[in-house]
């Protein structure tokens, strides 16, 4: 794997969603973190989709030249003099902001989580750089996606894999990109680990967004780290993480929007709540001690040479609501459960301005204003999401898939994987499945990356569940009501509408709606209760995040996994010894075809219901072999022989026990080379055979 490009073009887009974000006139220096973050998703994603999808040509060198080209954009749209100095002015505020997390971090329990935190985050981190993307989904399709597109060099529908079919690939187009610069997916957990730490960075933003303190903040965002499937899916290439993480970015910069557009009418009609209190708090200067600070003097209300990036102005809601919609193509990009957030959050968007209209008394204006703002959140949606229900549209006659709507057709078996399986929580009752999950993480127990019950970890349901209704009585009360409404009351909306709700993994964004409850419920507590909280947090933080480190289940592929002393014995192991641990083991043999060897595979093995078997062990980590699909029924030696000679192919992958390995056998002229996995064996012609 050759990290220098990958690395370099990284660090062009980085650099590019940087800018672009700087001169936006965000608020707050998180905010514009916040947006690089996004930003960066959305740039990896809109290459793959163009490079790939229009031009054909998804390989190192157009990747690379888009990334050059988007930093020409970047630096050609931010040459001014004015937006240089937003650029020079928020890497300043930043570098401030970062500075005044010493004192947040001088609470010692704020710092023992923190170190938590960092030590849990960084074994993930650890194991998947030592060791080959290990979980089942991610050998099964996450990967094969990749995998099928760098092979063909553009975007197609995937044959090997049902499910490669129908889920979104946002993702997986970011590991794309990654393996068409690098000639290896090896690095595919580098999506969840940036995602992770851009949902931290989220609810933070967030936080200070509804007023809370940099220290509650800042307990809020190391929680979302700390939860025990957020840290078990570090080293895989799920996508749950992200689509978390994404969506809560997004969800911020949308309040963010609707928050400067409340600031400026507020500000022109001279009125509001919040604007009282915060000329309350400017005129004395103090804080009632023990009292949250809901009425922070905003930073969009400084204006001094030294904040010219964070000045406020009209013109800079639209660019917030462009990239907050770049952020939502991307998420309903990763997981299709995020087009119901999407439709919350343009309900949050469209609601709100016209509210504010019909209480100013211009209902017709606001029919004008939320028109545009819609524009600009759901056109980038639209442009960045779209193409993945566009393909399923046309390989299925539904854009849903497997979803059944309006007559549209459906697959209810794999509906029934959703539902409520009695046999995992002992009930048929959604609901009662939901309390029964959450109870799980009460006890010591090992984590799974697809842990079908639990993983929110031990805090969420002893503190941050029961601090949400608080929290909304709280801010519906304060100057801060638009994150009752706005975040906390729909996000417990979304969990009620959400399929599989039950399954944790699938809601994983509750982490930053009970964080941002937490800090809000923290800041309004005296110093001995708000210190008891704390210790219960961090305590039960800690918990769950040893539990979910202790056994590293994807390392075993059993149902005991090794513990941290075991993994790291194990990573001082040669490379061929740390490539054939957990499901790997049962794929070794493959390795012994050569490189640039073509594997077919029977159409058959791309149906639901059929045998898996984990595709991504035919290319391997590092792309070197061909996998292809043939096009035509196999059911005889004859058959066999002419797939081998149409695609030049070495290899016919064969369902073990099947009447085609019967047939193979008594003919003779295929012979078996070596075994995929526990279902299937590739056959090979023997010597002498022609084809």
């Amino acid at each position: 794997m050759t990290l220098a490009p990958v690395l370099g073009c990284l660090a062009l887009v980085t650099w590019s969603s940087w800018r672009w974000a700087a001169v936006a006139r965000l608020p707050r220096p998180v905010d514009v973190l916040v947006a690089c973050g996004v930003l960066v998703y959305g740039i990896l994603v809109g290459t793959v989709l163009f490079v790939g999808g229009v031009l054909h040509a998804l390989s190192a060198g157009p990747v690379a030249a888009a990334a050059v080209a988007t930093a020409v954009l970047a630096g050609a749209t931010t040459a001014g003099r004015a937006s240089r100095g937003r650029v020079r002015d928020a890497r300043r505020s930043v570098g401030a902001a970062l500075r005044r997390l010493g004192p947040a971090l001088r609470s010692p329990l704020v710092s023992i989580l923190a170190l938590g935190a960092t030590a849990a985050a960084g074994y993930r981190v650890a194991i998947a750089v030592m060791f080959p993307p290990l979980d089942w989904d991610g050998l099964a399709y996450h990967l094969p996606m990749a995998d099928f597109w760098l092979q063909e060099e553009r975007l197609l529908p995937n044959p090997f894999s049902f499910w490669a079919q129908v889920h979104p690939g946002a993702a997986e187009s970011v590991v794309t990109w990654l393996g068409a610069l690098s000639g290896s997916v090896r690095a595919a957990a580098a999506v969840q680990v940036g995602a992770a730490a851009l949902g931290a960075l989220a609810v933070v933003a967030l936080c200070r967004g509804a007023g809370c303190r940099p220290r509650s903040a800042l307990v809020a965002g190391l929680l979302f780290v700390t939860a025990p499937l957020v840290l078990t899916q570090l080293s895989t290439a799920e996508v749950d993480v992200a689509a978390a993480a994404i969506l809560l970015a997004t969800w911020h910069l949308l309040l963010v929007a609707l928050r400067r557009v409340e600031s400026l009418h507020a500000g022109a009609a001279g009125s509001g709540v919040a604007q009282a209190s915060e000329r309350a708090l400017a005129g004395n200067g103090a804080r009632p001690a023990g009292s949250v600070a809901l009425a922070e003097r905003p930073a969009e209300t400084v204006v001094t040479p030294r904040h010219r990036a964070l000045a406020p102005g009209r013109s800079s809601v639209l660019p917030t609501l462009v990239v907050a919609g770049v952020g939502a193509g991307v998420a309903v990009g990763v997981k299709s459960t995020n087009l119901i957030a999407f439709g919350m959050l343009g309900l949050v968007l469209v609601g709100t301005v016209l509210g504010r209209a019909v209480a100013a008394g211009r209902p017709g204006r606001g029919l004008g204003q939320a028109a545009l703002q819609a524009a600009c959140f759901g056109l980038p949606a639209a442009l960045l999401g779209a193409w993945w229900y566009v393909r399923n549209a046309t390989l299925w006659g539904n854009p849903f898939y497997p979803v059944g709507i309006a007559g549209l057709p459906g697959n209810p078996d794999v509906m029934a994987l959703l539902g409520v399986d009695p046999r995992q929580v002992g009930t048929t009752n959604p609901w009662w499945a939901t309390l029964v999950s959450w109870a799980d993480d009460l006890a010591w127990r090992p984590y799974y990356y697809g842990s079908p019950t639990g993983g929110l970890g031990a805090y969420w349901v002893l503190v941050l569940a029961p601090a949400i209704p608080v929290a909304i009585a709280l801010l519906a009360r304060s100057g801060r009501s638009l994150y009752a409404w706005g975040l906390l009351a729909p996000g417990v909306l979304l969990l009620l509408a959400y399929p599989g709700h039950h399954h944790p993994r699938y809601t994983l964004y509750l982490l930053g709606i009970g964080g941002v409850a937490l800090a809000v419920v923290l800041d309004r507590l005296p110093r001995l209760p708000r210190s008891a909280v704390l210790a219960v947090v961090v305590a039960a933080a800690l918990f769950s995040a040893s539990a979910a480190s202790w056994q590293a289940l994807d390392i075993s592929g059993s149902d005991r996994g090794p513990t941290p002393r075991q993994v790291a014995a194990l990573m001082l192991q040669p490379a061929r010894e740390r490539d054939a641990v957990g499901l790997r083991g049962a794929f070794t043999d493959v390795d012994r075809a050569a490189a640039g060897s073509t594997f077919v595979v029977p159409p058959e093995f791309g149906d639901y219901g059929q045998p898996w078997i984990l595709p991504h062990s035919m290319w391997g980590d590092d792309l070197g072999r061909r996998v292809v699909e043939s096009d035509q029924p196999i059911a005889d030696a004859d058959q066999a022989l002419r797939a081998l000679d149409e695609f030049g192919a070495e290899y016919l992958v064969v369902a073990k026990g099947s009447p085609l390995e019967a047939g193979l056998t008594a003919d003779g002229r295929l012979l078996p080379a070596f075994e995929v996995g526990w279902l299937a064996r590739a056959w090979t012609a023997s010597s002498g055979t022609g084809g």
